[in-house]
């Protein structure tokens, strides 16, 4: 009768272990989905904040590309007065050297 009551105690032992590690590995598998679920949702997240910051960094390449083709123009407005200020500067010249013949001239006739 000992032999018999040590198997079926030992039998009870081991049912109940078996359901301790069922239970523990449904507690395993649970938590395994939900941080594979959270982990995916971390992904997803930073995955949006990438894509956010990337459209942030193409509009600010935009309007670099504005500002670029503003300084582009003012570079070619300043040449073209340059270009201006040349010929105000020889046309002034010119004028003060016929001026300067005038009076010569004015000059030799009234002698």
């Amino acid at each position: 009768m000992y032999l018999e009551e040590r198997v079926g105690q030992l039998e009870n032992l081991s049912v109940d272990h078996g359901r301790q590690i069922e239970i523990i590995a449904k507690g395993v598998a649970d938590l395994t989905v939900t941080v594979n679920e959270r982990f995916d949702q971390v992904i997803n997240e930073m995955n949006q904040r990438f894509n956010q910051v990337d459209q942030r960094f193409s509009e600010v390449d935009r309007q670099f590309d504005k500002v670029d083709r503003r300084f582009d123009k003012i570079n070619e407005n300043i040449a073209e007065l340059k270009t201006g200020q040349i010929r105000l500067e020889t046309t002034v010249t010119d004028i003060q050297q016929t001026q300067q013949l005038i009076l010569t001239l004015l000059q030799d006739r009234l002698k």
